[in-house]
């Protein structure tokens, strides 16, 4: 059986990596985080995570590319990466180019969304990361952005793309078993 590798992007403290958690007591797979793996593919600790958002994009994606190849498990019959289609960089919003999901070898994106009001509350309440302080306003931009970015990504490599919520942990564990 081929293995399927399944991207589920949404904005920073959308809740991808608690969505995960969740849908695993439904579904089998290997997730990946995009920010760990470039920290670590930098050979940094997780304290250096959030300043991944300052560092060259390109060079951050390239290290993702390098990280998700060494840490995908061959075995593992459906792979998720937890990632972005746009990071808030010191300069506003930066797009991630289409070739790097191609390089990773995505076979489908989801979108992950969330009242914008929850987002900012998910962000507020973490104290583990640092995170631009947005509006809620500038957060419903930002996912609206993000979800555009993911329609172009997927068009751009000829792949399905689902939206999703938190209460649609079995639409995407469907969507996850048959694409």
């Amino acid at each position: 059986m081929r293995q399927k590798i399944i991207a589920l992007v949404g904005i920073s403290g959308v809740g991808k990596t608690t969505f995960l958690k969740g849908a695993a007591k439904s579904l089998a797979f290997q997730h990946l985080t995009a920010g760990s793996l470039i920290a670590r593919a930098r050979v940094a600790d997780d304290n250096h995570r959030d300043r991944l958002r300052f560092a060259d994009i390109d060079d951050n994606q390239t290290l993702l590319v390098e990280g998700f190849k060494l840490a995908k498990d061959a075995s593992a019959s459906l792979v998720i990466l937890d990632g972005h289609t746009v990071i808030h960089g010191s300069n506003g919003l930066l797009s991630i180019d289409s070739a790097v999901f191609a390089a990773l070898g995505i076979d489908a994106m989801v979108h992950l969304e969330a009242d914008p009001s929850q987002i900012l509350i998910n962000r507020q309440g973490d104290s583990t990361r640092i995170r631009p302080a947005l509006s809620i306003a500038e957060l419903a931009e930002h996912q609206a952005h993000s979800l555009a970015v993911a329609g172009r990504i997927a068009q751009a490599l000829s792949i399905p793309l689902q939206c999703v919520s938190h209460g649609d942990k079995d639409n995407f564990c469907d969507f996850a078993s048959r694409s």
